[in-house]
């Protein structure tokens, strides 16, 4: 990432925390935990969300963690109040039960709810993906992401394939500057190999 940054002119700091930020003049200011000052005409603050769940409590809507439980077809523990998004803690026909906080779910679970609340009564079948795009890279990912888990490191022509493994079973896969159908991403997912190494070269490019 850092090399791509250098040829467009952006520099990546890593492992620093912003402490401070003021205005000087027509100039901001920011400020890192080792002192060093980074002067800009903007400041773009990203600092994440967390799920309010405080209506839903209140309601008696049974909860897990930070989400709100709903069952397949997105409904509550009150069968009249559905949820969809980031707050929702739903069973994934794939990867069993999680909450979800990107775009292509809350799209997607929203509009699921807004057909079963109009009487489709219709499971929610979508298994959601990530993407990015920065600069000329482009990267998708299906599953759990995390750098604690085993990795699977399957090279392309033009970007890599990363599959994540949990206790020997396939939990995630990163496609980095690679075109494939997600669907097959989602099949794989459904029904890994018995052995790791049959992963390499399981996902066929576009």
């Amino acid at each position: 990432m850092k090399t791509h940054s250098k040829k467009t002119d952006v520099e990546l700091i890593n492992g620093k925390k912003a402490e401070s930020y003021q205005r000087d003049g027509s100039q901001l200011v920011v400020t890192l935990d080792d002192g060093t000052q980074l002067t800009g005409d903007t400041v773009v603050i990203g600092l994440g969300v967390s799920p309010r769940i405080a209506l839903a409590k209140a309601s008696g809507l049974k909860l897990d963690g930070d989400g709100v439980e709903v069952n397949e077809y997105l409904q509550t523990s009150d069968p009249s109040i559905w949820s969809a998004g980031d707050i929702a803690y739903y069973p994934d026909k794939i990867l069993g039960y999680q909450r979800i906080e990107h775009v292509d779910h809350a799209r997607n679970s929203g509009d699921q709810v807004g057909r079963n609340m109009a009487g489709a009564h219709e499971v929610y079948t979508r298994t959601p993906y990530f993407y990015s795009n920065i600069f000329s890279i482009s990267w998708q990912a299906i599953g759990t992401l995390d750098p604690n888990l085993e990795q699977v490191f399957d090279t392309r022509d033009n970007g890599t394939i990363v599959y994540f493994l949990k206790e020997d079973r396939l939990a995630g896969v990163l496609l980095w500057n690679v075109s494939v159908d997600l669907d097959d991403v989602r099949n794989l997912l459904a029904n890994p190999p018995a052995n790791k190494e049959a992963l390499i070269g399981s996902i066929k490019e576009n």
